[in-house]
C-alpha cells in the first residue's frame, strides 16, 4: 500500500513493452513487445490469458487501440496488424503501407486514420 488507501492489485513479472502502452479491452489487458510478441492478460487477476507473436514482426513502438472486438497493432516497417480481443490470437488482417510507420493510429466516428512517414490513411467501413 503507499499510504492513501492503494494496493497492488496483481503483478505480472514477465518484462514491459519498451513503448507501446498496453491497451485495456473488453476486461483484459493486452500488450505489444517491441518485437512483436503479444500477451493478454485478465484485466482482473493478471492470469495469462495468451502469450503468442503477430506475423508483423516489428520493432513496435506505436500503442495498440481497439474498436468493435479488434485490436490493431502498427509496426514501425509500416504493416498495420488486426486481431481479434478474445481468448486467443486470431489475425484478422495485415495490410503493408510500405513506408516507416511510429505514430499510434487514431479512431474516431468510425474512421482508423493512420499517419506514416509522409502520408495521412483512412480507413472506414463501408456503408
Amino acid at each position: 500500500a503507499d499510504g492513501k488507501g492503494a494496493e497492488l492489485a496483481w503483478h505480472y513479472p514477465r518484462g514491459v513493452p519498451e513503448a507501446p502502452t498496453p491497451r485495456h479491452h473488453d476486461g483484459r489487458i493486452t500488450r505489444v513487445m517491441t518485437g512483436g510478441g503479444v500477451t493478454r492478460l485478465a484485466a482482473a487477476t493478471g492470469a495469462l490469458v495468451f502469450q503468442e507473436r503477430l506475423s508483423a514482426r516489428g520493432p513496435y513502438y506505436a500503442s495498440l487501440v481497439a474498436a468493435d472486438g479488434k485490436l490493431y497493432a502498427a509496426s514501425a516497417r509500416g504493416e498495420l496488424t488486426v486481431f481479434a480481443a478474445g481468448k486467443q490470437l486470431e489475425m484478422l488482417s495485415t495490410l503493408d503501407l510500405d513506408e516507416r510507420l511510429m505514430a499510434t493510429p487514431a479512431l474516431a466516428d468510425g474512421t482508423l486514420y493512420v499517419r506514416t512517414e509522409t502520408r495521412l490513411f483512412a480507413f472506414r467501413a463501408p456503408d
